[in-house]
């Protein structure tokens, strides 16, 4: 007898070929997967970790868009790593705290503890030789706290040369006369020109506004009173006199008070000193040869007997016109003196010239 299958149950379903595999079977992760996946919680762990170390400085998205990782352009003082942003100073005054002067040359000073060889040079900044005199930060200065912009120049702490000195020009003297001064009223001709050209090189007389000397004019006591002072250098052995009529803010005051008290000027009855007064030229010979102290040889008379009008000499002024000629100083052609004519600043200067000859402090 031939066995036969089983009969099969009419109620039973097929078995469905789409059915879902036990669990168990499910499909596990590639090792690239598992890498990507920790390369990803490391990155968001690193980040993470650096938000929780700026506790002083707020997070400035202007300044990450830029290219500053950093508010205030410094990093933290536990980074690590060998990283461009290394070589900025831990110790710079955090966003709160802003320095004083945000173009200052030089930061302050960096930890002592910082190994200065681990640091690297952002791009963009300049070189981190110490500058003579001033602390070395390991900050370079950046424009508007940026890196990567222009660096500021250092001020440097070298004492800096002065403006380049001026031309010193030079104040004619006897010793050290000038060139002698041009005047336009003054020809190569004029009798008085050596002695004119001979004072105004030293200083002694000097011209107007316009270029002009005007030799033949008159000169006042007060003005002969200025050309002795700048002319003679006396000693001051005689008290000074209070004028009644010179007032103390007077142009010639100090002038006329050291002509006094050198002995070469004297004044008037009842304190007076006339300064406005025309000076005849016997009293200018006078004065001249008092002060130096001149005296004449021989007798007065004799010596100016050749003047024709020797008579019209007072006779207190006699002795003291007979040394002015026995000195050199009347250097003339005449026979005439005119002592009592109002000398003129041509003989002023021939005066004066033949008194410094006399005294050797100029040469003819």
């Amino acid at each position: 007898m031939t066995d036969l299958p089983p009969t099969e149950n009419p109620t039973s379903n097929p078995p469905d070929k789409t059915d879902v595999p036990p669990a168990t079977d499910r499909h596990r992760l590639t090792s690239d997967e598992l890498i990507a996946l920790f390369v990803a919680l490391v990155g968001i762990g690193s980040i993470f970790f650096w938000i929780i170390q700026q506790k002083q400085s707020p997070i400035d998205f202007a300044a990450l868009t830029s290219g500053a990782p950093f508010a205030n352009g410094t990093a933290p003082d536990n980074a690590t790593g060998n990283s461009a942003e290394s070589a900025i100073n831990a110790s710079t005054p955090s966003a709160t705290q802003p320095p004083a002067n945000a173009n200052a040359a030089i930061g302050p000073t960096a930890p002592a503890t910082e190994d200065a060889s681990s640091q690297a040079r952002r791009p963009g900044m300049d070189s981190q030789t110490p500058t003579s005199g001033i602390p070395n930060s390991g900050v370079n200065p950046l424009a508007n706290g940026q890196p990567g912009n222009a660096p500021q120049a250092i001020a440097s702490s070298a004492p800096q040369p002065s403006a380049a000195p001026t031309a010193t020009t030079l104040v004619p003297s006897l010793e050290n006369p000038g060139k002698p001064k041009a005047f336009t009223d003054v020809p190569d001709t004029f009798w008085a020109r050596q002695p004119i050209a001979a004072l105004s090189s030293r200083g002694i007389l000097d011209g107007f506004k316009d270029g002009s000397f005007q030799p033949n004019k008159p000169i006042t006591r007060a003005e002969f009173a200025g050309i002795l002072g700048k002319a003679f250098e006396k000693t001051k052995t005689k008290p000074a006199i209070q004028f009644q009529d010179i007032k103390p803010d007077y142009w010639a005051t100090t002038a006329i008070d050291e002509s006094i008290q050198a002995g070469f000027m004297t004044g008037y009855p009842k304190q007076q000193f006339k300064p406005d007064q025309l000076i005849p030229r016997v009293q200018m010979l006078v004065a001249i040869v008092t002060g130096l102290g001149l005296t004449p040889s021989g007798d007065p008379m004799q010596v100016l007997a050749k003047y024709r009008d020797v008579q019209d000499i007072p006779k207190w002024a006699i002795p003291k016109v007979a040394a002015a000629e026995a000195a050199g100083l009347l250097r003339t052609s005449q026979n005439t003196l005119t002592p009592n004519q109002p000398a003129t600043r041509a003989d002023a200067a021939t005066y004066i010239y033949q008194a410094l000859i006399k005294e050797g402090k100029i040469k003819p």
